[in-house]
């Protein structure tokens, strides 16, 4: 193996934490819920190429492009109350101007007035670097196990 420089180590560095912070941005942007926040389709410019890919066999969708994706998230989340995404565990390996990451994701969401879900799932994620910083080429996400909860509130 090549011992890389310590310019090589610092950029690679680098490279890591702009593709974890694209990866919270997308997640604080699909948010909603909250201090009334809502989803901000406007930003997800900031996150994704636009022939980006957004996909789960579990839930029969598969949207390619930023409008297609942009469109669905916005119907798919009508009639959400209460949602916060979470990213944690990221095994990420950089390959020049392309990478990919894998990383556990829950969700805990609000459909109904007295029912919080939680949803434990994993995403693989490619990202390719653009003159404007890292973004998202490809998401995949794979279910894992969803829990109910009756809640109080």
């Amino acid at each position: 193996m090549e011992k890389q420089s310590i310019e090589q180590r610092v950029q690679a560095l680098e490279d890591k934490e702009a593709i974890k912070d694209v990866t919270h941005q997308y997640a604080l942007y699909i948010n909603q819920g909250r201090n009334n926040m809502k989803i901000n389709p406007e930003a997800f410019l900031e996150v994704f190429t636009k022939n980006a890919v957004w996909e789960s066999t579990s839930m029969g969708i598969r949207e390619e492009g930023l409008e297609n994706i942009t469109k669905s998230f916005i119907i798919e989340t009508q009639t959400v109350l209460f949602a916060m995404h979470s990213y944690s565990n990221p095994v990420i390996k950089i390959n020049g101007s392309s990478a990919t990451g894998n990383w556990l994701f829950w969700v805990t969401s609000k459909f109904k007035k007295d029912t919080t879900n939680q949803v434990f799932m994993s995403q693989d994620i490619n990202y390719i670097k653009t003159e404007y910083g890292w973004r998202i080429q490809h998401i995949t996400l794979h279910f894992g196990d969803i829990v109910k909860h009756k809640s109080q509130y």
